[in-house]
């Protein structure tokens, strides 16, 4: 089963006391917005998690036996077909995500 975690690639779960209180803080539920720099912190950490789950997700199903330092052409394919398909997906979870998040700040329509 794919959690939305995995396929956005956020770091913390949804749950989470820090998820809750920087989102919260984004549509309008705390008093300030977070800071830049905690803003970026966690962007650094939710680029770097998604790219080590991508890059974890696409060797287990391309690299069937590694023999070589070298890949195969074929597991070269697969590995950018691969990439492709979990950008393309992070990209429509981020589209819907920002669809319901606009929704949710503008109250009364």
């Amino acid at each position: 089963m794919i959690h939305l975690c995995d396929v956005v690639g956020w770091t913390y779960p949804v749950g989470s006391t820090r998820v809750v209180s920087v989102m919260s803080s984004f549509f309008g539920g705390g008093q300030e917005g977070p800071s830049p720099l905690t803003v970026a912190k966690i962007e650094a950490e939710t680029m770097t998690d998604m790219f080590n789950r991508m890059t974890v997700m696409c060797w287990k199903k391309c690299v069937v036996k590694q023999v070589s330092p070298d890949m195969t052409v074929g597991e070269m394919s697969c590995v950018d077909r691969c990439v492709g398909k979990y950008l393309q997906a992070k990209d429509n979870v981020e589209k819907v995500l920002g669809t319901v998040g606009s929704q949710m700040q503008i109250p009364g329509k």
